[in-house]
């Protein structure tokens, strides 16, 4: 399974030895894991507990995916930096990468989780009773 999430994450944002460093420590699964879970729970939480008519506009609904995306974007960059600061942890050298290599891994996990949001969206909505035409 780690295999499928790296691919994912490389589709967008191949760092050469970042990104290998991410594989071997195995860190893609589980961050992938929480970003599709979260997304699922995000959009079932938006489409059958808030399900209000306040909420039917779609810039509620963009609020949500904002907030997912900005809470997986937290998680991948604390997780793949916990990840690596103890791997290099065991070997004794100090982390060779820069902010911008987790700022991407982070940004391309937000992306991804736009799309499954999206996608989870448009299979749970029919569902409501109030937010079955949002976003559209």
């Amino acid at each position: 399974m780690n295999d499928l999430f790296t691919s994912l994450y490389e589709l967008f944002g191949y760092i050469p030895d970042f990104s290998d460093a991410l594989y071997e420590t195995g860190v893609n699964f589980p961050v992938g894991v929480l970003m599709l879970i979260i997304s699922a729970v995000g959009m079932a939480v938006y489409y059958y507990v808030i399900d209000h008519p306040k909420f039917v506009r779609w810039y509620n609904w963009f609020f949500v995916v904002c907030v997912l995306a900005i809470i997986n974007f937290g998680i991948a960059w604390a997780m793949s930096d916990g990840a690596l600061y103890n791997h290099f942890q065991e070997i004794n050298q100090d982390i060779p990468y820069g902010m911008m290599d987790f700022l991407t891994y982070a940004l391309v996990n937000a992306t991804w989780t736009v799309a499954f949001t999206f996608i989870f969206s448009m299979c749970m909505k029919w569902g409501s009773t109030n937010c079955k035409r949002t976003p559209f």
